[in-house]
C-alpha cells in the first residue's frame, strides 16, 4: 500500500518535470515559470493522486473512499489523502539546496476476519513522502 501511494506521489513531482525544466534550463531546480513581465513565479500541479493509486491497486472511488474488492468482499478502502508539494527555492545555492517533494498522508481501513468471526477493522494513518531530484 505504502509503495503504491509512494510511486503515485513520485509520479506526481515527475509530472511537473515540464514546469521544472525552464528552471532548470535556467540553473534552478524548481518549479517556476518566466511570465512576460519578466518576473519568475511558482508553477507546480497536484494532479490527480487518488486516480494513480486508484489505478495501481484497482480501487473504485465510493463517495471519498476509494475501496479495492476481491471476490464481491471489501479487501482495503483509503481515505482522507491529503498531499502537499514543496518546491525547491527559487536560485538555490548550497546552504539551501533542497529537492522538490510531496508528502502525503493518507488512512487505511482493512477489514479482518479469522476463521468465521469477524474482527474490528485494522486502521492506521500512512505519512509518505516522494520527491524529485534534476539529474545534471
Amino acid at each position: 500500500m505504502r509503495d503504491a501511494v509512494q510511486s503515485s506521489i513520485t509520479e506526481t513531482c515527475e509530472d511537473n518535470y515540464a514546469n521544472i525544466y525552464n528552471g532548470v534550463r535556467e540553473g534552478y531546480s524548481g518549479g517556476y515559470r518566466a511570465e512576460k513581465s519578466g518576473i519568475w513565479t511558482e508553477s507546480l500541479d497536484a494532479g490527480d493522486i487518488y486516480g494513480r493509486i486508484d489505478k495501481r491497486l484497482k480501487a473504485h472511488d465510493e463517495g471519498g473512499e476509494h475501496i479495492k474488492y476481491s471476490n464481491g468482499a471489501e479487501e482495503y478502502a483509503l481515505s482522507g489523502l491529503q498531499a502537499e508539494i514543496t518546491n525547491t527555492p527559487f536560485a538555490p545555492s548550497k546552504q539551501n539546496a533542497k529537492q522538490m517533494t510531496c508528502l502525503a498522508e493518507i488512512d487505511l481501513e482493512v477489514p479482518l476476519s479469522f476463521g468465521w468471526q469477524s474482527l474490528p477493522p485494522m486502521k492506521t494513518h500512512l505519512s509518505i513522502k516522494g520527491g524529485y531530484t534534476p539529474k545534471f
